[in-house]
């Protein structure tokens, strides 16, 4: 249909185009672009188009039609014949007219027949976008934004005549709009590419040869391949429509654009003429407004991230239809009186040049292990495979919580293998975010409008080895696999690691077993033996009666970090001696801590402590289990309890030093938004109530520290006068003082009002009464008490632990444990650092702390080390800070400290009160040793400290009785 001929419709048939101001015409016609006459004409008519595609004139299209009202539909030969899919004619609404491309003969057009210029808030277009729930929503665009939108254009790129600009992109995307209006305004010549050809990247560039096209948009998806080919004819190359993972240097202009439908076409863009970690969208376009907000609508600097929002003269008018929807994310700007603008739930921050980096969809955030992740960002490195052109990450929901797929396409001769990919992303990125699921496609799915269609990946099978479980044993340590991991089934071959278990996966499962297992079953025995065949085996031989039972300590080190699905670590171990080896670089959890509604996020005493909390929280599983422990008992109630040896450690360093506040643990927590001050008071003293810990006191009676709980120990929330302070850290530190473990209580809090609806809420508990795993359970429970949610009550308190673990100091099993420790560190010396003062008499703790973020490669290469040889990343980095102590001191035996939850009984996983132990790792790091045969030394030495970690560290060393130093620390100088 030209527009002649539907000019003549409109001089033909004029009472079934009898439209006006605000009455819709639905254009669908077939292809890429041969509607733009269609287009132009009904924008030319005094009713307004609806754009639906022909080759989506199935339910979708019909829907379209009648959720708009329309009162026209073009063309419906193309709609029936063209397409072979019919409307459901019987669902349009009475009333609605049809024509048709062949109801008339072309006639001329007279120039007085044209419609008089429309008003500028009058309604041009209504188009559909699925968005991200899939139900297509109608967009309203009004004239002004058009004209906004070719004004600039024009302005920013030039078409004109000479240019030939090619339009591809399906009729019911934004897009098309563009290319019509972009071209055809300014004199430039629109060539209109079929079906057959603007799919295939080589047909297309081609094509573009051959007709010497100047000017063309590519969908994301399509444009990361054409990168790949070498073109000559265009002089411009624009692309949107999703994030954008690579670039290539091009010698024509290659421009990055963003913009949701809901505002005219395009709201930034920007050249691109480097490389990135996440390609930057540009500036905004003229006219436009961009505000990066976070949840409390504050704008966030440089840097930061938060929401994208949208204002300005392309602001669509809302929704056909959809008066909620539009309310929800149409909304009055915080920040112009009288303004709208559009939340687009795409995450951004500023860069520091004023363009912007797209992080991606909100809804695409996935928490992995505790580790709140971008799939965007798996995808950037997945692309980055030489032999990989295409490639999604999608996180599919298990029974163990969200688990990543990655799909990738390729040429057929040379696309990689799984095992492959897996190894290149685990050389390349942390193993929380390689994904689980690596499935190889011969293409990936796109929408008729060139998106990714992330809806038609398939639903990853759950990869499991052909060897079904058999004896008792096998089938109940599938079971067990199968709930840890959120799998719905394995083979008894399976790799534990390569299903996606980790360290706090063995700790998970060895809990679970040592609660029936007969023989002691740690994190260790996992990482041994990490099939079901072979851990069955062992287990059913240590139940023979026989006293035939063989040990799990006759695997090798090198059984273990034999299984090859662990992944590779190409080019990163290599022959390096120790004395060859680097300075390890590493980040320590900062003691920080937000609440909201999101996250706790609490600073916490492991390298590993960000999982185990997620772990400890949402699952409420053990730590560690190491032996089978009964279960914890009620204590009868009394005056007194037995302090534990945690308890009796703190109490005796705060005796010590009584005005020292090193051994407080405060937290500073924004609270923004409406306060109800006395909800609060009533959740603080309602937690107090509920864990004893907090009001728990130290006496000595009989000469034996013991504790006792008060019933009424809770002062009240303190009012701070303004000073003129804002920075929590300041403020904390004025406010901080030591406390009185006689007295008690060992929780403080004070509130300071820094404005109408914000506030700052101060916490202050002693290192006595908690722990970093215990705080992030205190402030859950102050959110849900606050929120006056009912908790189950607590049948077991922390005095329950302490009566069971002064019990526990006289069995057996302790006593075993504590003879390994015992010949472990006998002869031990101290740590010769070369300093630049003198030691002081007496040590001190004054210092601070140093925090650097490593690269990403360098991270993921040193997780693919750990996998490469059986290990965690936590031995990995500590075999490096070993290897840097001995360079420094040239010692060849080296003590470090290390801290572990010490919740190795299943019944404290979500008990309030301190459990932290101490181990010291003694190893023996010597000049011509290979780094990987020290980093198998760490290894075994980490494993069985975990199997010996139930010994207090107290205990030890009134047991090993170093010789006293007041400068130093007993056992060992570093952590």
């Amino acid at each position: 249909m030209n527009a002649e001929r539907l000019e003549a419709l409109g001089e033909a048939e004029p009472t079934r185009w009898s439209l006006g101001p605000g009455e819709l015409a639905a254009v669908a016609l077939p292809g890429a672009g041969v509607g733009s006459q269609g287009t132009e004409r009904g924008l030319d008519a005094s009713g307004d188009a609806v754009l639906v595609a022909a080759s989506h004139a199935d339910a979708a299209s019909n829907g379209h039609v009648v959720s708009a009202g329309t009162g026209a539909v073009s063309d419906q030969d193309a709609v029936s014949t063209d397409t072979g899919a019919d409307l459901d004619w019987d669902s349009v609404p009475m009333g609605t007219g049809v024509a048709s491309s062949h109801d008339t003969e072309s006639t001329d057009i007279e120039a007085d027949r044209l419609s008089a210029m429309p008003e500028h808030r009058r309604l041009a277009y209504l188009i559909y976008t699925s968005g991200t729930t899939g139900n297509p929503k109608g967009v309203l665009t009004e004239h002004r934004s058009l004209v906004n939108f070719a004004c600039w254009h024009q302005r920013e790129f030039g078409l004109g005549p000479g240019d030939r600009a090619a339009q591809l992109t399906g009729f019911g995307f934004d897009v098309s709009i563009w290319e019509m209006f972009s071209a055809l305004l300014f004199g430039a010549e629109l060539h209109v590419v079929s079906d057959e050809i603007r799919t295939d990247v080589h047909a297309l560039n081609d094509y573009f040869h051959t007709q010497q096209m100047t000017a063309a948009f590519l969908p994301t998806p399509l444009c990361e391949l054409f990168l790949e080919l070498d073109n000559t004819s265009l002089r411009l190359l624009t692309t949107g429509g999703d994030k954008l993972r690579v670039y290539r240097e091009t010698p024509y202009r290659f421009v990055n654009n963003y913009g949701p439908t809901e505002y005219t076409i395009v709201t930034t863009s920007g050249e691109l003429a480097e490389p990135a970690v996440n390609l930057p969208i540009g500036r905004p376009v003229d006219n436009t407004r961009i505000y990066i907000l976070d949840r409390y609508n504050r704008q966030q600097p440089v840097g930061a991230t938060g929401e994208l929002c949208i204002a300005g003269d392309g602001l669509a008018r809302g929704y056909v239809r959809l008066p909620e929807e539009t309310e929800r994310r149409f909304v009055a700007n915080p920040l112009a009186e009288g303004e709208r603008m559009y939340r687009t739930g795409d995450t951004a921050t500023w860069l520091p040049d004023g363009r912007i980096a797209f992080l991606g969809r909100r809804d695409q955030q996935v928490k992995v292990r505790g580790y709140r992740i971008e799939t965007g960002e798996i995808e950037s490195v997945l692309l980055r495979h030489p032999d990989i052109r295409e490639g999604a990450v999608v996180a599919w929901q298990g029974g163990g919580g969200p688990q990543l797929a990655a799909y990738y396409a390729g040429d057929a001769e040379t696309t990689p293998g799984p095992e492959q990919v897996r190894d290149y992303l685990a050389r390349h990125l942390p193993d929380y975010m390689v994904p689980l699921h690596l499935i190889p496609l011969a293409a990936l799915p796109l929408t008729a409008n060139g998106k990714l269609d992330r809806a038609a990946l398939p639903r990853p099978a759950i990869a499991s080895g052909d060897a079904r479980p058999g004896t008792a044993t096998e089938v109940r340590l599938a079971e067990l696999w199968q709930a840890t991991l959120g799998l719905e089934s394995v083979g008894i071959d399976d790799d534990f690691f390569a299903l996606g278990g980790h360290s706090l996966h063995a700790m998970q499962l060895a809990a679970e077993l040592g609660k029936t297992a007969t023989a002691a079953v740690g994190p260790a025995t996992i990482f041994r033996l990490p099939t079901i065949r072979r851990l069955a085996a062992w287990l059913d031989e240590q139940d023979k009666p026989d006293g035939s039972a063989t040990s799990v300590e006759g695997e090798t080190a090198g059984e273990t970090g034999a299984q090859g699905a662990h992944g590779g670590a190409e080019g990163v171990s290599g022959a390096n001696t120790v004395d060859d080896a680097g300075g390890a670089q590493s980040v320590s959890p900062s003691p920080s801590c937000a609440l909201d509604e999101e996250d706790i996020a609490v600073g916490c005493d492991r390298s590993e402590a960000a999982e185990l909390r997620q772990a400890v929280v949402e699952a409420g599983s053990p730590a560690a289990g190491v032996a089978a422990y009964p279960p914890l008992q009620p204590a009868q109630e009394r005056e007194y309890y037995p302090a534990s040896s945690a308890q009796r450690r703190m109490v005796i360093l705060q005796q010590w030093e009584p005005d020292d506040t090193r051994y407080n643990m405060p937290q500073a927590l924004m609270l923004e938004g409406a306060l109800d001050e006395a909800r609060l008071e009533r959740a603080l003293s309602a937690l107090i109530r509920r864990h004893e810990p907090l009001r728990t006191v130290f006496e000595i009676v009989q000469g034996v520290l013991v504790q006792r709980v008060r019933e009424d120990a809770w002062d009240g929330v303190e009012r701070l006068a303004e000073t003129g302070e804002t920075d929590p850290a300041q403020l904390m530190k004025r406010w901080v003082r030591p406390f009185d473990l006689s007295r008690g209580p060992l929780l403080r809090a004070a509130l300071l009002r820094l404005g109408e609806e914000r506030q700052l809420l101060l916490l202050d508990i002693h290192h006595a009464a908690t722990d970093g795993i215990s705080m992030g359970l205190l402030l859950a429970d102050l959110q849900a008490l606050y929120e006056e949610e009912s908790l189950p009550p607590l049948e077991l308190q922390y005095k329950d632990y302490a009566i069971w673990q002064q019990a526990a100091l006289a069995d057996g099993e302790l006593k075993r444990q504590l003879d390994y420790w015992t010949d472990m560190l006998q002869g031990t010396e101290p740590l010769a650092l070369p300093l630049d003062r003198q030691r002081p008499a007496v040590q001190s703790a004054a210092g601070d702390s140093l925090s650097r973020e490593i690269d990403p490669a360098l991270a993921g290469q040193l997780q693919a080390l750990a996998a490469a040889h059986g290990c965690t990343l936590y031995m990995v980095l500590l075999a490096a800070y070993a290897t840097l102590l001995h360079r420094y001191s040239g010692q060849s035996d080296l003590v470090v400290g290390t801290p572990v939850s010490g919740r190795t009984h299943p019944d404290t996983a979500r008990m309030q009160g301190l459990f932290v132990n101490t181990l010291a790792l003694r190893s023996y790091p010597e000049g011509e040793q290979r780094f990987v045969d020290y980093l198998a030394q760490i290894r075994e030495i980490a494993l069985k400290a975990l199997e010996h970690q139930d010994v207090p560290f107290e205990e030890l060393v009134e047991v090993l009785q170093p010789m006293r130093d007041p400068s130093r620390h007993p056992l060992f100088d570093t952590m």
